[in-house]
């Protein structure tokens, strides 16, 4: 059971500008840099299909999906929302490891 309040609280944390070091499978050599801003997060809910977009300036790899990973663990009681938290912390270098699965996820629109 997924507590969507929990959810929209566990989202904010990800807004503004934030090291993702935490979030991706990138090395760093092979990014400029994981300093990434989201500007804002949309949770919607409608006929049991709960729908996340992410507006940012840029998305590292695997960056959405290990996002939502941490947030489906905290929206289903299994960790507490500071495990967010410490996960972007910049002196914490310590992976999420909750990835959910590609099956859902599309790229809706690009900006320039």
């Amino acid at each position: 059971k997924i507590d969507i309040s929990k959810l929209k609280e566990a989202s904010s944390l990800f807004i503004g500008t934030h090291d993702f070091k935490n979030f991706t499978t990138n090395k760093k050599e092979e990014v400029e840099s994981f300093v990434k801003t989201i500007y804002e997060i949309n949770v919607k809910n409608a006929k049991n299909i709960i729908e996340i977009e992410f507006f940012g300036s840029g998305f590292l790899r695997y960056q959405i999906r290990l996002m939502v990973g941490a947030l489906l663990v905290v929206a289903t009681n299994k960790k507490s929302i500071d495990f967010i938290e410490k996960k972007l912390l910049d002196n914490v270098d310590e992976k999420c490891s909750y990835k959910a699965p590609p099956q859902g996820l599309y790229l809706k629109k690009v900006i320039y």
